[in-house]
């Protein structure tokens, strides 16, 4: 609520919907305004990372975690009225699922609204690595979605990291 309260005296117009899950803003938007004064000249993901660096406490992130944040698309939409940036939130280099923060930005360089389902206070060091095995891994999700599966699928292939396993 503090880290609300901080931004909406600088956006008065200030929306914030939170996510039903995870707690923190699922959609950012200002009426009738915009999240950020105009930068005509300037990138637009730059415009959007020094925003959520400046927003992190609401999103409930570090600005080390805000400058982790891998940028998955940059573009403009056809009719140029818009760009749109994508990060994600990733652990080592593997993606957090759904992770992903959306922002739209006009040619003025104003963010119109942002997107996101970046998961907060995720660290690898705490999380550590896997410690099931792949197979028992499968295993374990498919009961859990009520699947027998019987004999296991034979592994195929490995990452060189041993992170990422492919299966018949």
């Amino acid at each position: 609520d503090a880290a609300r309260q901080r931004l909406q005296w600088s956006i008065p117009g200030l929306v914030v919907d939170l996510h039903p899950v995870l707690g923190v803003p699922e959609v950012t938007a200002a009426r009738g305004m915009f999240l950020t004064p105009p930068e005509p000249n300037d990138d637009a993901e730059a415009i959007v990372r020094r925003f959520l660096a400046a927003a992190a406490p609401l999103y409930g992130l570090s600005q080390e975690e805000v400058g982790a944040l891998a940028t998955t698309a940059s573009y403009a939409n056809p009719a140029g009225n818009l760009r749109w940036v994508t990060l994600e939130q990733r652990l080592g280099s593997i993606p957090v699922f759904r992770g992903e923060l959306r922002a739209a930005v006009t040619p003025g360089g104003e963010i119109a609204a942002m997107v996101s389902e970046i998961v907060p206070g995720l660290d690898a060091t705490v999380l550590g690595r896997p410690t099931l095995a792949p197979e028992q891994a499968i295993q374990l999700a498919a009961d859990n979605i009520g699947v027998r599966l019987g004999p296991l699928p034979a592994r195929i292939e490995q990452s060189g990291d041993g992170l990422r396993h492919r299966f018949e």
